[in-house]
């Protein structure tokens, strides 16, 4: 019982433990004020925008097709990150992703956790 106790304080005084959930913190709050709600109304645009195209032109819009994949891998690392399924830091903290990244990479990317 008494080591039970012990290895329970040892993880709940482990600083890096404490770090992540602040980054954590700041990123679900980024994740929900500032990307989620007016990235609602952003996706409803790029998908009229990408549908008006090709009835118009038969063709996607490549500029658009660029953006939305760059906007959907930076909602993948952002909830990749909470999820604890990567130890890599998303924007504001890490790197924009650009649309030639890959969700592949991510997984090459895996860390142990300890």
């Amino acid at each position: 019982m008494q080591s039970d106790l012990t290895e329970i304080k040892k993880h709940l005084t482990k600083t890096s433990t404490w770090i992540r959930a602040a980054f954590m913190l700041v990123l679900a709050l980024i994740l929900y004020s500032l990307v989620y709600t007016p990235l609602q109304y952003v996706f409803i645009i790029l998908v009229l925008f990408q549908l008006g195209s090709k009835l118009l032109t038969g063709e996607l819009n490549e500029n658009l097709l660029s953006f939305s994949k760059s906007l959907c891998l930076y909602i993948y690392q952002i909830l990749s990150y909470l999820t604890y399924s990567t130890d890599k830091k998303p924007f504001p903290f890490g790197k924009l992703p650009a649309d030639t990244d890959t969700m592949a990479e991510d997984e090459k990317d895996r860390d142990d956790f300890d």
